[in-house]
C-alpha cells in the first residue's frame, strides 16, 4: 500500500538526548542511612531484587532460599517470574521480624 505524500514529507522534531543522572554510591549510602530502620529492609529488597514496589508487596517470600515470587501478571513491559534478595536484606528481615508469608 502506497503512503500519501503528506506522510512522507512530515518530519518529527528531534528531542535532545538527556542522559539520566544516577545517584552515586555515596549518595545512596547517605539516603540509606537516613531511612528509618523499619524501611531499610524494604529499600534493600527493592534494590537487590529488581522488583517494583507493588510486586514486592504482593510477593511470596521464601526466607530459607532468599527468594521472592511475585504474583504472576502479564504486562506489556515487564514479566516477573522469580527474584532473589541479598544477604544484608535477609539479616535485616530476620532482625526486624518483618511479617512475611513463609513456605
Amino acid at each position: 500500500m502506497k503512503q500519501p505524500e503528506i506522510i512522507l514529507d512530515y518530519k518529527f522534531p528531534k528531542k535532545p538526548f538527556k542522559p539520566k543522572v544516577l545517584p552515586t554510591k555515596g549518595e545512596l549510602q547517605s539516603f540509606y542511612d537516613a531511612l528509618l530502620d523499619k524501611h531499610k529492609v524494604h529499600f534493600l529488597m527493592l534494590a537487590s531484587s529488581g522488583l517494583r514496589v507493588s510486586e514486592l508487596l504482593n510477593a511470596d517470600i521464601y526466607k530459607n532460599l532468599r527468594m521472592l515470587i511475585p504474583q504472576s501478571h502479564e504486562g506489556d513491559t515487564k514479566r516477573s517470574w522469580v527474584s532473589f534478595y541479598n544477604e544484608e536484606a535477609c539479616a535485616l528481615l530476620k532482625d526486624k521480624g518483618e511479617p512475611a508469608p513463609q513456605r
